[in-house]
């Protein structure tokens, strides 16, 4: 079972990596749907095994698994590991960019997790046989194995081995007349423990998971501040950047107040991306950023889009903050990253109606707009075709036609036209 939960983080990190998930947040997805929905499909995913196994155990007739209470154990050991296994990989998908490596390194944790904590507290207890109670080993035993509790993984197995002793004792028991010392597997020490466990760390990790997605532990590494010169400016740049910075021009609806980002690297103790951009776009202009690769221009879409976190400065959309009301801003934008946010699967007609839908747009004159916005970009002719077998070019026209649903009042354009025909 070590291998179905961490396979669920490779459509999160997929989605995340090419900015999928947050082109679908724009389009006015909300994160908790996100990840609620996710949950949803990810839980069906996961029964079917665990059905396959308790099905197999079922046909096999293992007496310490099938046998009255003890099957009703079994099930709900299984169903408590489905809700706390799959929420303890959400949180993971946060840190990779690799969807292959995000998979390998859960198996290994998984694994590691299950398998070592399973037998180290399976020998304690035997080197434990005979001392006292209160003896350093016995203590030290008692004390790891609730420790081991916070893993799933052994919480999982370590009741399926419980359930078994359990069934073993009363079996003997039964032979012998002790009636009255046979236990239900429903009690702390057996599997009640176990559930509790996975139950609360299921809870830990749903708020873990949710907190990462709304930046609750973000902690600017660099001060909110950069150095700047103005020596080299224009006077008109300068007006410009006094205007913006006073506050003085209020018919923009997109506002740069020294935006700046700035990253740590290991040659360097920091690479300045965007420096003190200050900047005032007004409704209907057309406004192109030009620059060599790595002049951070993507980097300032990101910050404007509320992909990425400014070091400094602010960026404000219709008077709405990018990073601390995005919801809002969401409402006014459409954006078209560098690199397209598709899924190959689906078509081009199945990408517009999805983030149209997203939008909002009330659903007798979703295929309207969506036609419109496909024949506008000259994509009439691969409607249905599969995204994966479109070339770069028509891609790129997809996610312009993308960043247009709804009729934003700005769209960001990051290399629209990157592998298009000129004609």
């Amino acid at each position: 079972m070590s291998f179905v939960p961490a396979s669920f983080t490779l459509f999160l990190v997929y989605e995340r990596a090419t900015k999928s998930k947050h082109i679908q947040y724009i389009n006015g997805l909300y994160p908790l749907v996100y990840w609620l929905t996710n949950f949803v499909w990810d839980l069906l995913n996961y029964l079917l095994p665990a059905a396959c196994v308790i099905v197999i155990l079922r046909l096999f007739n293992v007496p310490a698994y099938v046998e009255g209470e003890n099957f009703l154990a079994v099930i709900s050991l299984f169903l408590m590991y489905g809700w706390s296994i799959i929420p303890v990989m959400y949180p993971f998908s946060f840190r990779f960019s690799e969807p292959s490596n995000a998979y390998i390194f859960l198996i290994v944790i998984n694994l590691f997790s299950g398998i070592t904590c399973i037998y180290t507290s399976f020998f304690l207890e035997i080197f434990a046989l005979g001392s006292p109670a209160t003896s350093t080993l016995s203590v030290f035993t008692r004390t790891i194995k609730k420790i081991f509790k916070i893993f799933p993984n052994y919480c999982l197995g370590r009741g399926l081995i419980d359930i078994a002793y359990n069934d073993y004792y009363n079996s003997f028991y039964k032979k012998t007349g002790l009636n009255d010392r046979i236990r239900t597997p429903f009690i702390w020490d057996i599997t009640v423990s176990n559930l509790v466990s996975m139950a609360i760390c299921g809870l830990v990790f749903w708020t873990l998971t949710l907190l990462l997605e709304y930046g609750f532990f973000y902690t600017p590494s660099i001060p909110d501040a950069l150095p700047y010169s103005h020596l080299d400016e224009d006077e008109d740049v300068a007006q410009a950047r006094r205007h913006i910075v006073n506050k003085t021009v209020h018919d923009n609806i997109l506002v740069m107040s020294n935006l700046s980002k700035c990253y740590r690297t290991k040659k360097t103790k920091k690479l300045i991306a965007v420096n003190n951009l200050c900047m005032g776009i007004r409704a209907g202009e057309c406004f192109g950023l030009c620059g060599v690769n790595g002049a951070g221009k993507t980097t300032t879409f990101r910050m404007l889009t509320g992909d990425l976190r400014p070091t400094a400065g602010y960026a404000y959309v219709h008077g709405y903050d990018s990073i601390q009301q995005k919801r809002q801003v969401f409402k006014y934008i459409g954006y078209c990253p560098q690199f397209d946010a598709l899924f190959d699967e689906l078509t081009p007609v199945e990408h517009m109606l999805l983030m149209a839908r997203l939008r909002g747009i009330r659903w007798h004159d979703e295929n309207q707009h969506v036609q419109q916005l496909l024949k506008r970009l000259d994509l009439c002719e691969y409607l249905n075709v599969p995204v994966g077998k479109l070339s770069l070019g028509n891609r790129r026209k997809l996610s312009t036609a993308m960043a247009l649903v709804g009729d934003p009042s700005i769209a960001f354009l990051d290399e629209p036209t990157s592998g298009m025909d000129p004609s």
